[in-house]
């Protein structure tokens, strides 16, 4: 099994290179910063298709983001990101973040949707458990967007060492407008999005959220893709979400529960539920030993289906070589095949879908 390939060592390892040459060069400037992480591994599927690999079949995966800030002014800055991976398509952004004062802040660009308490870290692997996120947060499940291009206003209310944070957005989600098939002859579109998000932070680690947000969707029927529709209508989805998170020296805990109409399909014919419990703890500052349950189901009326329902028990063991370098290797038990089901549409095959099947996976980690 390899592990790392040697095209990927190459490139991570020039771009280290010139991302030291550029952090001496801003060390002049103090306006300019550059940081960055990535991961790199192995995933490998038994028994069922994992969002477009076929069966029993293992591949490698890799990721590399790299972050730039340059600071204008006391209040204003600009913060720009290009990735690029395996699993990802290659690209960049970018956005404006201007301080009012200490408590308001406004953005306005390419950013991260404010969802969950998961959401901010989602592609850095580094600062996660799990090699692989929980469910509702995979790319895959089509549930919560990663980023999103609009405006966002943010604001803080301190109360001594406690925080309540006020974040409200608009925009233009990831993959907006771009027809995708949930079920054959079946199509939706995703317009834009606005919400929310309401957060409170106590001294003592423990972190509670709730968040929602709606996204227009135009639906389609035809036969064989959207340019031949028969049938067009207008809808919504929203979804909603209530969080906990709580962090220490050494144990890490979180919990999410998420509910949603019109997870897929046509407007008002489905509502969905997800949830994960998440618990990692720390020995000797290097060994994290994890475990998540997770679980997801599309149509609340179909709850027996394994096409609408996934569950996910995981377990894994983390090894941090430093502050910058982490190793991780997990194994993950599935019940139901709703994820790839979803994320294949007409292209999975579930006559022969098993409905428990298996994922391992064994990987880097790096930030810098």
């Amino acid at each position: 099994m390899k592990l790392i390939n040697i095209g990927l060592s190459a490139t991570a390892g020039i771009v280290l290179l010139g991302v030291h040459s550029l952090t001496n060069a801003a060390s002049i400037d103090e306006k300019v910063s550059v940081h960055g992480y990535g991961d790199t591994g192995v995933i490998r599927a038994v028994e069922n298709n994992y969002t477009g690999r076929f069966s029993g079949t293992k591949w490698d995966y890799n990721y590399l983001s790299l972050n730039i800030t340059g600071q204008i002014d006391e209040k204003t800055k600009v913060v720009a990101q290009l990735r690029s991976g395996s699993e990802v398509t290659s690209d960049m952004g970018a956005y404006v973040n201007y301080n009012a004062t200490d408590n308001l802040t406004v953005r306005a660009g390419q950013m991260k949707a404010p969802v969950g308490i998961f959401n901010e870290i989602r592609d850095i692997k580094f600062l996660q458990l799990s090699a692989l996120s929980p469910l509702m947060y995979q790319d895959a499940a089509g549930t919560l967007p990663e980023s999103f291009k609009g405006g966002e206003v943010i604001y803080h209310l301190d109360m001594r060492k406690h925080r309540l944070t006020f974040d409200i957005y608009g925009g233009e989600p990831k993959g907006a407008y771009t027809y995708v098939m949930i079920q054959p002859n079946n199509w939706f579109m995703v317009q834009n999005i606005y919400g929310g998000r309401l957060t409170y932070k106590t001294p003592i680690g423990l972190k509670f959220s709730l968040s929602g947000f709606q996204n227009d969707l135009l639906t389609a029927t035809g036969a064989t893709q959207p340019l031949t529709t028969v049938v067009q209508g207008q809808g919504t989805r929203r979804l909603s979400s209530a969080s906990v998170d709580y962090r220490s020296t050494s144990l890490d805990i979180k919990l999410e529960y998420a509910i949603a109409s019109q997870f897929v399909g046509t407007p008002l014919e489905q509502n969905g539920t997800s949830y994960y419990a998440q618990a990692g703890y720390t020995f000797a500052e290097k060994f994290t030993p994890y475990a998540r349950y997770d679980y997801v189901l599309y149509n609340n009326d179909l709850p027996e289906d394994p096409r609408y329902y996934q569950k996910g028990r995981v377990l894994g063991l983390t090894y941090k070589l430093n502050h910058s370098v982490s190793m991780r290797m997990e194994k993950h038990w599935n019940t139901g095949y709703a994820i790839p089901s979803y994320a294949q549409g007409s292209n999975f095959s579930t006559a022969n879908a098993k409905v428990d099947w298996d994922i391992f996976a064994v990987g880097v980690n790096f930030i810098f």
